[in-house]
């Protein structure tokens, strides 16, 4: 299937599946064999992958995955920013349906204080680079539950089954490309800072070595890196890792 994005000069070919490994791992191999403007969207992942090699919980009727095969004409130091563009794309897209969804710095989408999207963006490098967006939706309750190890942070966007899942995966890739596109412009800036939730809490800081600290999350830069305020009152600006809500 072939799909036409609004002041994207490309067409998008577009694969559906019932059940894969990994919609990103397959679409890395997809960029490797020289394959661009691509989306993979599965019912069920049986190796769904989140940041730092993490399991995601993919199973089949209660959520949606997807990834999309990009060759970014960009500089390469735009890169960082593709993965908060993603999770405005998905928080506009659920609070287009009346929910109040809200963003945990970086990049986790949070309703009624549970994740419910994963998002991870991969980047190969060769002479052609590319970047593979995966994204899982987490739309319904799974019929048996969330394992024990997730169940007290995931969550669902919908409370029963609705027929929405390619509306909402429409929604998604509209939106990305409304930012996408138009980078200048850094809307997409704004609505971050407005649906971020993480700004004023006490968090703690997980860097990429896995070092951790509690600190104060101050603000966002305009190129969406936090801003901390450490214990010591001195501050410091956190360009990835992890910054996990301390309950109060």
């Amino acid at each position: 299937m072939i799909i036409n994005i609004p002041n994207y000069n490309s067409p998008l070919t577009v694969e559906k599946r019932k059940k894969v490994t990994s919609t990103n791992d397959i679409l890395k191999e997809y960029a490797l064999n020289g394959l661009d403007n691509y989306v993979l969207i599965a019912n069920e992942q049986t190796g769904g992958r989140g940041r730092y090699n993490r399991y995601y919980y993919s199973p089949k009727d209660s959520g949606i995955y997807f990834s999309i095969l990009l060759r970014p004409n960009i500089d390469r130091s735009i890169y960082p920013l593709i993965t908060p563009i993603c999770a405005v794309a998905v928080c506009e897209a659920i609070n287009e349906y009346g929910i109040d969804a809200s963003i945990k710095w970086v990049n986790d989408i949070i309703v009624k204080d549970k994740k419910v999207c994963g998002i991870l963006v991969e980047t190969i490098i060769s002479d052609n680079p590319a970047i593979v967006i995966g994204i899982g939706l987490n739309l319904f309750p799974p019929k048996k539950g969330f394992p024990e190890d997730i169940k007290d942070k995931a969550g669902s966007i919908f409370d029963t089954k609705k027929n929405v899942k390619n509306v909402i995966v429409q929604k998604v890739i509209n939106n990305f490309f409304k930012y996408y596109t138009n980078l200048n412009s850094k809307d997409y800036v704004t609505y971050y800072k407005d649906h971020c939730k993480t700004v004023g809490e006490k968090v703690k800081v997980i860097d990429v070595n896995g070092n951790e600290k509690d600190c104060i999350a101050k603000e966002l830069t305009d190129n969406l890196e936090l801003v901390i305020e450490n214990l010591d009152g001195s501050t410091e600006i956190i360009r990835t890792g992890e910054a996990t809500i301390i309950p109060q």
